[in-house]
């Protein structure tokens, strides 16, 4: 063999090999990169992200959650199923809808983002978001709540249709409180 076809040969052979070991290296750099965010977040958080200094208290619908800064509370909790002329959800799912008025008790203006600070729960460890619908009539309308002000208004969620012991979770973070809980189904 020549030398030219043994340099070429190492050279193919070390080329044939780079991919293996630049995958390897992007690999160990996106490892490298998640340990580190996770030794910021439970330093920054601890070890349980919604730590809680107390269980969280599941109220009914007939329940007013309530405090020093506002007074929730649901109604109309029903299901619609998943057919939407402009929303419509995946065979097996269907809208969970409840109507929720919240009532600023503060001296200062709240805010209220459902689409970012409320979702549904289930004790099988389900977890569901907002979903639009155009089935319901009065939208509530995220934004301010001023001192005194109540806003009311629908909230739908994409659940499975055989969901049970769901439950919504309304967590603005206002001077860090826990999350309110309404039972809504059984």
């Amino acid at each position: 063999m020549t030398k030219k076809h043994s340099r070429n040969n190492r050279l193919g052979a070390a080329l044939h090999s780079w991919p293996l070991r630049h995958t390897h290296t992007v690999g160990f750099a996106l490892l490298g990169m998640t340990l580190g965010l996770v030794v910021v977040l439970v330093g920054r958080y601890g070890t349980n992200i919604h730590q809680a200094s107390s269980p969280l208290r599941v109220l009914s619908q007939a329940q007013v959650a309530t405090n020093s800064a506002y007074e929730m509370k649901l109604s109309n909790t029903h299901t619609i199923d998943g057919k939407d002329p402009a929303f419509g959800l995946d065979p097996g799912r269907k809208f969970l809808v409840t109507t929720l008025s919240v009532t600023n008790k503060s001296n200062e203006t709240i805010k209220l983002w459902p689409s970012t600070q409320t979702y549904v729960r289930d004790t099988e460890g389900g977890s569901f978001v907002m979903h639009p619908t155009t089935t319901i009539i009065k939208p509530y309308l995220a934004g301010e709540i001023e001192p005194g002000q109540t806003v009311t208004g629908e909230l739908s969620y994409d659940v499975p249709v055989d969901v049970t012991n769901a439950r919504l979770f309304i967590d603005p973070g206002w001077n860090s409180m826990q999350p309110v809980v309404f039972a809504l189904t059984k």
